[in-house]
């Protein structure tokens, strides 16, 4: 049995995939159960070595709203093989900012059914095309932890949604590692049913409950295991996935909305992944290019002005 896995659902990211598998390798994980939903660009001949090796476990979900059938699919199917399966998508990275193994935190929440692990949402960094070198180097802005918008998904039980305490922050969301043994059923693709009404935790051992689903954690905790959700990537590939539906519930997300959040995602530099990331590149044979401060700093204060320039323009068209 494997100690640690992780389970994703793919479509047309084969580009992504070695950065991806191999950063999660260093970090611990010991096999991958990946499902691909129609994907046009070969995945399998970047996989190929990785399957090979027996890493990973390749599985066609075809159709629509394919998040659910894959989870649960995993969890029936391949739950038995592993004492925890991580649920997370390709944008996504999680890891230790200390740089230990994953499994080092999980040892010690055992007695826990699942663990949630909060995001930290990384914007475009100024990229208008997709740019040369890897995901964990190329995009280095990301918002601040307490950020938040007024979204319906967002606004807290009980609530009217007014004011800003009436909303989850969006880094209070969590992804699950979960015990397959103790899961009950997928609650969404955030949060899971535990049996005897367990209670996943955070990674610093709060119990998380009482919250939406049990998809947020009622604060934000950073360590110590994190994840790096890069989920807007270029300004080309993000208008390309607000074209397309979602995974989840097969509706499209709210453009302007979107393009807000994007916006408030470039505000901090955050160089925590960078000393893994530099693994990665020499494990992969790529170069390491993270860039410089006054490259970073210059990316920073532009992405202030567009920012800025937003506010004012949705201020204007609230007025109107």
């Amino acid at each position: 049995m494997n100690y640690l896995s992780i389970c994703a659902i793919f479509r047309d990211e084969a580009a992504y995939l070695a950065e991806w598998v191999t950063f999660h390798r260093l970090c611990g994980v010991e096999h991958f159960f990946l499902y691909d939903n129609d994907s046009t660009d070969d995945p399998l001949s970047v996989l190929a070595p990785w399957i090979d090796q027996g890493v990973v476990t390749y599985i066609p979900m075809p159709g629509s709203r394919p998040q659910y059938r894959a989870y649960e699919h995993c969890l029936e199917t391949h739950g038995h093989q592993s004492r925890w399966i991580a649920f997370i998508d390709i944008d996504e990275f999680v890891y230790a900012p200390d740089q230990r193994p994953i499994s080092a935190t999980l040892e010690t929440l055992e007695d826990a059914p699942g663990v949630g692990v909060n995001w930290v949402m990384f914007g475009t960094s100024g990229h208008d095309a997709r740019p040369e070198g890897l995901v964990t180097t190329a995009y280095q802005l990301r918002g601040p932890t307490g950020m938040w918008v007024a979204e319906q998904n967002l606004i807290k039980p009980g609530t009217m949604g007014r004011s800003e305490e009436d909303f989850y922050g969006i880094c209070q969301h969590i992804k699950s590692i979960v015990d397959p043994s103790r899961v009950d059923g997928v609650w969404t693709p955030h949060s899971f049913h535990y049996k005897d009404g367990g209670r996943a935790v955070s990674p610093d051992g709060t119990p998380i409950d009482g919250t939406s689903c049990n998809a947020f954690s009622e604060h934000f905790v950073g360590a110590p295991l994190t994840l790096n959700h890069y989920w807007t990537k270029s300004r080309s590939e993000f208008s390309t996935k607000l074209a397309r539906v979602r995974a989840d519930n097969g509706k499209r997300y709210a453009e302007r909305m979107s393009w807000m959040k994007e916006a408030l995602m470039n505000g901090i530099h955050d160089t925590k992944i960078l000393p893994l990331a530099e693994k990665v590149a020499a494990e992969l044979g790529v170069p390491f290019a993270p860039g410089g401060e006054g490259y970073w700093t210059a990316t920073l204060q532009d992405a202030s002005a567009r920012l800025k320039a937003l506010q004012l323009a949705q201020q204007a068209a609230s007025r109107a």
